[in-house]
């Protein structure tokens, strides 16, 4: 007998992306409204046997009624069962998004709302989903213990359906609440264990993994954007489990020196070698130091770029200026106050001066200012 379903988690719908600035921050809303469709596409293209959403469907709990509502019209492709959990941000409160939700009319049978530790059977009783739903944003119990008192039909797979941090496999910088303990796929005697809250997606045993985030949300490199399809076999020892990509945008974090102009040309050459240019999120942290001209392309370079990327975020911070020889006879040249222009390069070379990051932009802006007048040729 074979049972195959698609383990997701961490939709966070709603998420609001304060930090993006400009139209962007829409787009990645709408993407995960998107990525539902995208996930009912697999679960009917993979002909899965139900769909289980591992905690954080939405952000928070207080989105709106219409947010709910956009979220189950995009689940509507998708005939077989979704299972949807509370994790830590939309935990199952005494009135939450899951008590709203009930209440609306797109809303059907086959959406299963798993909000309290009972055992699920969906796929005629072959397959038995044991939740751990999140009562409180921060559990300081091991909510997934039921599951070792359970006994599935032995005709059945039995499978767990938890939103937390196992046992010393995340790294330290996640969270330390909601803990599970590593050994529940042993205790329990589980088929699987599908988990949420980590957004990458990540093995923890041959019977346990982490989904990660279907629709990527930050500068981590961590194998987001993918959604798994687990399948479960009564002659195998473990479960055989494949990713599936879902995300629309993929975000990247790199880093350039820059000291001449071979050096842009090179940054040029590494932002054309990206397809799809268009869905990529793109942090660009620079180093090293450039002569006013060579900034001058760079920053023209960086402009035909941002309008490519659907975001192109630079940190520039420890991209210093160096004035040539010839720049400065350029300053020289248009009238420039020589003194003025001593003093910013003497605060703008003096790294332990509060102003010298400032200083380093006044000098680049003035340098503009007379391009734009036509005072240097």
């Amino acid at each position: 007998m074979t049972i195959s379903f698609i383990h997701t988690a961490d939709w966070q719908i709603g998420k609001q992306f304060a930090n993006i600035k400009g139209d962007i921050a829409a787009f990645l809303r709408e993407a995960r409204f998107d990525v539902i469709k995208t996930i009912a596409r697999l679960a009917n293209q993979h002909k899965a046997d139900a769909v289980l959403v591992a905690g954080d469907v939405f952000d928070a709990n207080e989105v709106s009624d219409t947010t709910i509502r956009k979220v189950l019209n995009a689940m509507q492709e998708y005939k077989g069962p979704w299972i949807l959990l509370p994790g830590n941000h939309d935990p199952a409160l005494s009135r939450s998004v899951w008590t709203r939700m009930k209440d609306l009319p797109e809303k059907t049978e086959n959406i299963i709302l798993a909000l309290k530790p009972e055992p699920i059977s969906v796929a005629n009783d072959q397959l038995v989903i044991l939740p751990a739903p999140l009562k409180l944003r921060h559990e300081f119990r091991d909510l997934t213990e039921w599951y070792d008192a359970f006994q599935a039909p032995p005709s059945a797979f039995k499978v767990g359906l938890a939103h937390g941090s196992i046992e010393g496999i995340l790294p330290e910088s996640a969270e330390t609440h909601n803990m599970i303990s590593y050994k529940r796929t042993e205790t329990a005697d589980l088929d699987y264990l599908a988990l949420g809250d980590w957004h990458g997606q990540l093995k923890v045993s041959g019977k346990a993994w982490y989904s990660g985030t279907p629709e990527q949300d930050r500068f981590h490199d961590n194998e987001p954007g993918k959604a798994l399809l687990v399948t479960l076999n009564k002659n195998d020892k473990e479960a055989k489990v494949a990713s599936l990509n879902s995300g629309k945008y993929q975000w990247h974090r790199i880093q350039f020196d820059l000291y001449a102009i071979k050096d842009i040309e090179r940054l040029d050459d590494h932002f054309a070698a990206y397809e799809s240019a268009e869905n990529k999120v793109m942090l660009l942290n620079l180093n090293g130091n450039l002569s006013l001209e060579d900034r001058r392309k760079l920053d023209q370079l960086l402009d035909s770029w941002k309008a490519k990327f659907a975001m192109l975020e630079i940190n520039d911070t420890s991209l210093k200026l160096s004035p040539s020889e010839q720049d400065l006879q350029d300053f020289q040249s248009a009238g420039f106050l020589s003194n003025t222009l001593k003093e910013l390069l003497a605060i703008s070379k003096d790294e332990s001066h509060a102003q010298h990051s400032y200083a380093d932009r006044a000098i680049q802006m003035l340098w503009q200012d007379l391009q734009t007048d036509n005072k240097v040729t």
